[in-house]
């Protein structure tokens, strides 16, 4: 398959920013995770049927390789160990339809903007009494306070699946709001990692990403408060930990579609993606098949799915993207609009999702204290399109971040200049401020969370009763930035 990257994500995250003194981690730790995370390629097989012959993974054998994914349900497997004679041999059986490389997709990887440092103690009895959410201006955007104070708070029999890095269940905001009975990893090469150094459940969050999302779906509000605060959380670890130099980083289409037909599978009724990517259609039959048949089992399950947008100012509808241009003398740059007609946005365009687009403010008289201006803005990174976004809703910008936990204790650092830090004491105490299409599609899960109360495990009324709710911005009825429009989970629940 033809990876598509012509264009780079807006900004990294860098949670070591949350310590005051980061620390190198131990040399050991850092060679475990060179030996373990880097992997053999794997390749996607898809076929004719709906189901895996039986006889498969002998085949695979035979040719010296070995199954990495079996998706029964739909067709699909991933196989790795094969060299290029072996992989033609194996295309070319009866009964396969494609095989393509895996594609291991980047998180839609948001800003760090800030951290902050203060706040008066208060009672984490109501969310909206949580320490720090007075910075939290986008709860209060999408009327989430008057759905607390009207006492939906969520229910601990809906249970949301995070895919993504994992979750830091420890965390004063998340402790006991993590199904781990359910909870699993998809990256056996990082679980070695985390239960030798950490001593910890495989899915505890090793970037923070998550965390982030997780704790902005369900918190327990001692320190931000999250749109709910009694919905169950399960963490679905799919991708690894991003450490510069290290192979294998990102998330592998093997493992996201994995924890899709878990969740599916396992009595979850909504799952947030706040990971995605962008591709040329060429040469992408079989990853595009495999999304397809993904999607429209987890419809079948009654899963309700929501997705990030992304985060690289993208028209999705006309394959149009920013791109920089270099000089023939290398000394000067500058941005040109190149069409890709044939894009093809992961998950975007995908069946049965419903996608998000991030807003923001456009302007504030302190970034953490406001007042904000101008609060709906398009924030400038995200995708946009009138036939690839549904709904739009919070996900910051320079004058207003969004704020949520970050993990207490080992963090993977995306910087150029240090792998990792130790993050001590500040996560446990203070939130980190974030900007991305990522942290705009978790505000929108914990609403399908809130409406499977009312609906049920029903994914076309809950997108109905989102869409239908929402504040109407921008253009009448269906617009490119906004889509249906901004959330507004007061008014969805009938407030």
């Amino acid at each position: 398959m033809n990876r598509f990257t012509p264009f780079v994500l807006l900004g990294v995250v860098s949670l070591a920013a949350c310590a005051d003194d980061p620390v190198e981690p131990p040399r050991e730790l850092q060679t475990a995770f060179n030996a373990s995370i880097a992997t053999p390629a794997t390749q996607l097989v898809v076929f004719e049927g709906s189901s895996i012959p039986a006889d498969f993974g002998a085949r695979v054998t035979a040719l010296g390789g070995r199954v990495e994914q079996a998706l029964n349900p739909v067709g699909v497997a991933f196989v790795s160990g094969l060299d290029a004679a072996s992989s033609a041999a194996l295309k070319a059986q009866a009964g396969i339809r494609f095989m393509e490389p895996d594609v291991v997709l980047p998180l839609v990887r948001p800003t760090l903007y800030e951290k902050v440092m203060d706040a008066a103690p208060q009672s984490p009895a109501q969310p909206g009494t949580a320490r720090f959410h007075y910075l939290q201006w986008h709860h209060r955007q999408i009327g989430a306070p008057a759905a607390w104070a009207a006492g939906k708070l969520g229910s601990p029999d809906v249970r949301v699946g995070i895919i993504d890095t994992g979750l830091d269940y420890v965390h004063p905001d998340l402790v006991g709001l993590v199904d781990l009975a359910r909870s699993r990893s998809f990256l056996p090469s990082e679980d070695s990692v985390v239960a030798k150094y950490l001593g910890a459940h495989p899915v505890y969050d090793l970037q923070g990403h998550g965390t982030h999302v997780g704790s902005t779906v369900s918190s327990n509000a001692t320190i931000t408060a999250g749109v709910t605060s009694k919905v169950q959380l399960v963490g679905l670890k799919v991708c690894r930990s991003e450490i510069p130099g290290l192979t294998g980083a990102g998330c592998p289409a093997s493992a996201t579609f994995a924890a899709l037909i878990y969740a599916a599978d396992n009595g979850i009724d909504v799952v947030n993606l706040s990971l995605g990517g962008l591709f040329t259609r060429r040469g992408s039959g079989g990853y595009e098949e495999t999304v397809n048949r993904v999607f429209n089992y987890a419809k079948a399950k009654q899963l309700t799915v929501v997705v990030s947008a992304g985060n690289s100012n993208v028209d999705l509808d006309r394959g149009i993207v920013p791109t920089e241009v270099v000089s023939e003398d290398g000394k000067d740059t500058t941005m040109v609009d190149i069409q890709y007609p044939s894009l093809y946005a992961t998950y975007c365009s995908s069946t049965h999702t419903i996608c998000v687009s991030a807003t923001g403010p456009a302007s504030a008289t302190n970034s953490q204290s406001g007042p904000w201006f101008d609060i709906d803005s398009k924030a400038s990174y995200s995708n946009y399109g009138r036939d690839g976004i549904d709904v739009a809703a919070p996900g910051g910008t320079n004058a207003g971040a969004v704020w949520a936990a970050c993990p207490t204790y080992l963090v993977a650092q995306l910087s150029a200049t240090s792998w990792g830090a130790f993050i001590d004491g500040y996560c446990r105490q203070y939130p980190v401020g974030m900007g991305g299409t990522s942290m705009a599609a978790p505000h929108v899960t914990a609403l399908a969370a809130l409406l499977v109360e009312r609906h049920g495990r029903n994914p076309d009324k809950i997108a109905e009763a989102i869409r239908k709710y929402s504040d109407d911005l921008g253009e009448p009825g269906n617009d490119p930035i906004y889509g249906k429009g901004r959330i507004n989970v007061a008014r969805a629940l009938g407030l």
